[in-house]
C-alpha cells in the first residue's frame, strides 16, 4: 500500500512538470488553425473609427476616382477630425494607392497610400491648415482592407470598365426603366457638411453632386448638367429652374468649379429629366 502511494505520488509530480509543455503544445495548435491576420484581413465595415494622441479621427468607405489596370487606385474619403480638446471638422481627403487583390476573400488591400489633397469647406483658410498638419501627423497612410464588391459598387459610371472578376450569386436589387436613368448611391444615413459663407450643406458620403438647403428642406443633385430636386432621397425628383440663392455663394477656389459652372447656367426645363433610383 505504500509503495503505491509513492508512486501515485511520482507519477502526479510528472504530470505536472510536463504539463505547461503540453498546455503550450495545445496553445500553438489553436493558433496555427485559426491565424490571427486571417480575422484582421476581412472588410471590418464602415464608418471607421481611430483614436491617436487624443484626436479622433472617423473616415467613410472611399469614393473610387479612378481604379487604373485594378492596380493604381484613386479615391476620395469623407471623414470627420476632432483634436485634442477642439470640436469635430468634416472634411475631404483624395488619395492614391496601389492594390492588391484577394478574390477568394473578395478583398483589396490599399497600401503605400499617399494623401493628395484635403479639403475642409467649413473652415477658414488658416484653420483648415491647422487640421491638416494634424491629420497628417496623426493618421498616415496605413494599408486599408476593402471589401471587393464594395469597391466595384463605387466605381462611377463613365470611368473605365472593371475586369471581370468572380461574384455571388445572390440576386442583387432590380430596377427596370424604358427612359434615361441614373443611380444615386449613398453609404448609409446621408451625412451633411456645412459650406464656408453658405447656409447650404453637402453629402459627404456620395460620389455626387448632392446638395441640402435647411431653409426649404429641400434636395439638390446636379446630374450632368441638370438640376433636380426632391424632399427626400428617394423621390420623386423633378427639374428645378430656380436654385437657392447660396449657390452663387460657392466658391471656385473650394473645388466647387463644376457646380458653379452647372448652377450660373440656369437649367431650364426639359422633358428628358433622368428617372432618380436612390
Amino acid at each position: 500500500m505504500k509503495a503505491f502511494f509513492v508512486r501515485t505520488l511520482w507519477l502526479a509530480g510528472l504530470f505536472l512538470a510536463f504539463w505547461p509543455k503540453v498546455a503550450l503544445s495545445l496553445d500553438s495548435a489553436k493558433k496555427s488553425t485559426f491565424p490571427e491576420s486571417e480575422s484582421k484581413s476581412l472588410d471590418p465595415g464602415w464608418p471607421r473609427e481611430v483614436d491617436r494622441n487624443g484626436v479622433r479621427f472617423v473616415y467613410y468607405q472611399p469614393q473610387v476616382d479612378e481604379w487604373k489596370n485594378l492596380r493604381e487606385l484613386r479615391a476620395r474619403v469623407a471623414f470627420t477630425l476632432t483634436p485634442k480638446g477642439g470640436k469635430p471638422a468634416v472634411g475631404i481627403e483624395e488619395l492614391k494607392g496601389d492594390t492588391v487583390t484577394d478574390l477568394e476573400k473578395r478583398t483589396v488591400l490599399i497600401n503605400n497610400i499617399e494623401i493628395v489633397a484635403v479639403r475642409f469647406p467649413s473652415l477658414p483658410d488658416e484653420e483648415a491648415a491647422k487640421m491638416e498638419t494634424i491629420l497628417k501627423s496623426n493618421f498616415p497612410g496605413k494599408p486599408l482592407t476593402v471589401s471587393l464588391d464594395r469597391l466595384v459598387a463605387s466605381l462611377q459610371s463613365g470611368q473605365e470598365n472593371v475586369k471581370p472578376v468572380p461574384v455571388k450569386t445572390d440576386p442583387p436589387p432590380i430596377f427596370v426603366t424604358t427612359q434615361p436613368a441614373i443611380l444615386l448611391s449613398v453609404e448609409g444615413k446621408p451625412v451633411l457638411a456645412p459650406i464656408k459663407g453658405s447656409k447650404l450643406q453637402f453629402v459627404l458620403n456620395t460620389g455626387w453632386d448632392l446638395f441640402f438647403d435647411p431653409s426649404s428642406s429641400q434636395y439638390y443633385l446636379l446630374a450632368g448638367q441638370s438640376w433636380l430636386t426632391a424632399k427626400s432621397l428617394d423621390g420623386p425628383w423633378s427639374a428645378t429652374e430656380k436654385l437657392p440663392s447660396d449657390f452663387s455663394k460657392l466658391s471656385a477656389a473650394n473645388g466647387w468649379e463644376q457646380v458653379q459652372s452647372a448652377a450660373a447656367a440656369k437649367t431650364t426645363k426639359t422633358s428628358k429629366v433622368p428617372k432618380v433610383f436612390f
